[in-house]
C-alpha cells in the first residue's frame, strides 16, 4: 500500500473499522442461524421463501471463482516489490469490491418489496436510521482523515470504504422516503382486508338483529 501511495503511506483504516467488521460478521452469522429454525425453537412451517435464488447463487459462485483465480494469478506473478506490480493487495482490493457489489445487491430486494407492496408495514425502519447515521459518520471520518493528512489519497487508496458509505446512504435515504413519504400508511391490500373484515362483522350484526325480530 505504501509503495502505491507514497504521499500517504498509512491507510485510512482505524480500530472502529475492525470492530465494525467483527460486529457485522457476528450479527450476520446470528441472523443466518435463524433459518435453522430447530435451533431457535421456531415453528416448522414452509421453507419455500427461504431458498436462495439462482441469481444469488450465480453471483456468489462468480465472486468466489474470481477471487480464487486472482489469488492463483497473483501467487504466480507477484514479485513482492509492490508499486505497479501485482501484489496481494490486489486480492484484498478484489474482496473489497465484492463486498461493495454484495452491498448493492442486498438492498435491492427490500426496495422492490416495499415498492410492490406499496407499504413498509411490518418492516423495521429503526435499523435503517442507525445504518444511515453510521454510513454518514463513516464517510465523514474518511474525509476528515484525508484533510488532516493533507492528502486525498486516503480516499483514493480506500475507494471501497468511500463507496460503501455512499451506497449505504443512497439506499437508506430511499428506505426513509418509502417509509415516511411514499408509503406512510397501510398498503392497499391491508386496507381491502380491513374492509372485508368490517363488512363481515356488519353482516353478522345485521343478521343477528333480523333473527331477534
Amino acid at each position: 500500500y505504501a509503495a502505491r501511495n507514497p504521499s500517504s503511506p498509512v491507510p485510512a483504516v482505524r480500530a472502529n473499522d475492525v470492530v465494525f467488521t467483527v460486529h457485522a460478521v457476528a450479527l450476520s452469522t446470528l441472523g443466518w442461524s435463524m433459518f435453522a429454525r430447530r435451533i431457535w425453537g421456531f415453528e416448522q412451517g414452509s421453507s419455500a421463501g427461504e431458498r436462495v435464488g439462482p441469481m444469488i447463487w450465480a453471483v456468489a459462485v462468480g465472486c468466489v471463482t474470481a477471487v480464487v483465480a486472482l489469488t492463483i494469478f497473483v501467487a504466480t506473478r507477484s514479485s513482492g516489490a509492490g508499486g505497479d506490480d501485482w501484489a496481494w493487495l490486489d486480492v484484498v482490493y478484489a474482496v473489497s469490491y465484492i463486498k461493495l457489489l454484495v452491498t448493492v445487491i442486498k438492498y435491492i430486494p427490500q426496495v422492490r418489496t416495499n415498492y410492490e407492496r406499496k407499504s413498509t408495514v411490518g418492516w423495521s425502519i429503526e435499523q435503517i436510521v442507525l445504518d444511515l447515521v453510521g454510513a454518514v459518520f463513516s464517510v465523514a471520518q474518511l474525509i476528515i482523515d484525508s484533510l488532516l493528512q493533507g492528502d486525498w489519497s486516503g480516499v483514493t487508496g480506500n475507494p471501497v470504504k468511500f463507496g460503501l458509505g455512499n451506497v449505504t446512504v443512497v439506499f437508506d435515504v430511499i428506505f426513509v422516503l418509502q417509509r415516511y413519504v411514499f408509503y406512510p400508511g397501510p398498503s392497499v391490500e391491508a386496507g381491502r382486508k380491513a374492509e372485508v373484515v368490517e363488512d363481515g362483522e356488519r353482516s353478522r350484526l345485521l343478521g343477528g338483529r333480523e333473527d331477534e325480530r
